[in-house]
């Protein structure tokens, strides 16, 4: 095998088979003598073990640890989102029911505001507000919901309010989406631009609002504690400023019905409502029809038992 090897003379590299060892000659560089030398071989180099603790700590290792942090972050996980679903499974009878409750507590309290203001302008004015005002020609110009504003503390909107045209003129159509909130049924609120009043009187014949005009409070011969007043309905398609309210030869007695014929549809099981003195009362869903009109009308003299319409 051909090696190389350098003259101790002249330090010149030669390259010689291995069959030359020990042989002497003339270096071809500087023409001394010389004897081939033998190749110089490198040892073999010492292969030493790794250590444990090296491995222990290598790529691999690293990543099968991630993998097992990985593993435990996620069933932690899945663990915590289990028992919060459980647990509002359990509880969410509950919480629907305080729920139900809470919305049906804030109308009433809208509807006790409102009987207030209404009761307030009868003080002033001799006889609860008409429930509309119409023109000479009998066209429906204003609404009973205009005339109480400045009971409620709407005196702005009310002194904006111009009565010389009717509610949806080009002026008084600017106001509409500056419904007070005391006319919007808490759970009707889902839109910031939520302008139908939930808050209606039931007119006609035999009601508070017969068709020759609006009673005094005096004038309730069943006694205000036993007439309602205002109740609550579901309405999409009034506006607070319009004049609307439940005619009571038209009146679905089914609480809940659809249409703004019927009272109630904006609480599960009922209706709110607030009687002539001003305390609100729930009317259960499957009342009759018998009592539901004993308790509108003004004169009726039908006997009210007033436990029947306690809370929901």
């Amino acid at each position: 095998m051909p090696f190389e090897f350098t003259c101790p003379y002249c330090f010149k590299k030669t390259v010689v088979d291995e069959q030359f060892v020990g042989q002497q000659g003339a270096c071809v560089g500087c023409g001394k003598p010389i004897t081939i030398p033998q190749p110089k071989r490198i040892a073999n180099p010492i292969v030493r073990p790794v250590h444990s603790k090296h491995l222990e700590t290598g790529p691999t290792q690293v990543t099968v640890e991630f993998r097992r942090l990985v593993q435990r972050v996620v069933t932690i996980t899945l663990s915590i989102c289990a028992i919060c679903g459980i647990t509002y499974w359990i509880f969410w009878p509950s919480l629907l029911s305080l729920r139900i409750r809470r919305d049906s507590v804030a109308c009433m309290n809208n509807l006790q505001r409102i009987a207030q203001a209404l009761n307030e302008y009868a003080v002033d004015y001799g006889t609860y507000p008409p429930p509309v005002i119409n023109d000479s020609t009998g066209k429906p110009m204003h609404s009973w919901r205009v005339l109480i504003l400045p009971y409620l503390g709407e005196n702005n909107l009310y002194a904006r309010y111009n009565f010389d045209q009717p509610w949806d003129s080009a002026d008084n159509a600017q106001l509409i989406a500056e419904c007070p909130q005391v006319f919007i049924s808490p759970k009707a609120r889902n839109t910031l631009a939520a302008a139908e009043s939930n808050y209606v009187l039931v007119t006609g014949s035999g009601t508070v609002f017969p068709p020759s005009g609006p009673l005094a409070p005096s004038q309730i011969a069943d006694g205000a504690a036993n007439t309602l007043l205002v109740v609550e309905i579901r309405n999409r398609q009034f506006q607070w400023s319009q004049p609307f309210d439940i005619d009571f030869a038209k009146l679905n007695t089914t609480i809940g019905a659809l249409g703004t014929n019927a009272i109630g549809g904006n609480h599960p099981g009922g209706a709110t409502a607030v009687l002539a003195d001003g305390r609100a009362i729930w009317i259960p869903g499957d009342i009759s029809p018998a009592l539901l009109r004993s308790i509108i009308t003004a004169g009726g003299q039908e006997p009210i038992n007033a436990t029947w319409f306690q809370g929901n």
